[in-house]
């Protein structure tokens, strides 16, 4: 991390290969999902309001700057 008068900037991704980046607007009281991937790792920041998220049948409680690998 590091900060100063202007910022905090934190890196949250270093060194690794990164094919893709995409973002979504997720409308209210949506479920997305139901689904995985067997050959790749997805993670997911939350930049702004809650959510849930589920992982192997276990349910995560979500706010604005959560991460989640999966």
């Amino acid at each position: 991390m590091h900060e100063d008068e202007r910022r905090i900037l934190i890196e949250y991704v270093k060194d690794m290969p990164i094919r893709n980046c995409k973002v979504l607007v997720i409308k209210k009281d949506s479920t997305l999902g139901d689904h995985y991937h067997l050959l790749k790792d997805e993670v997911f920041y939350l930049f702004r309001g809650s959510g849930s998220f589920t992982l192997s049948g276990i349910a995560q409680k979500l706010k604005a700057g959560d991460i989640v690998h999966a």
